[in-house]
């Protein structure tokens, strides 16, 4: 299973909205996408959103089939900064 910007999604419900990158304490500066294991579980806290995320989870369900359970991240990639919704 996937949980997906837990904390920007705390964010946005408690002031309305999540903003990059106050809100996503696991993107490093220039990242968009970064991942890891929690228990049987992905946490991930991205700035992406539809094909691009949909292509990035893709990766994530191919690595997890070659056995890599570490963390994924991603620099340099055109990211919103409105926590993974369009402006």
């Amino acid at each position: 299973m996937y949980r997906i910007n837990t904390i920007p999604g705390e964010a946005a419900k408690a002031k309305g909205h999540a903003s990059y990158p106050e809100d996503f304490p696991h993107l490093r500066p220039g990242e968009s996408f970064t991942a890891w294991k929690a228990g049987e579980d992905w946490e991930i806290e991205t700035t992406l959103y539809g094909a691009a995320l949909r292509e990035r989870l893709e990766e994530l369900e191919r690595m997890e089939a070659r056995g890599h359970d570490g963390r994924l991240q991603r620099e340099n990639q055109e990211a919103p900064r409105t926590g993974g919704k369009p402006e």
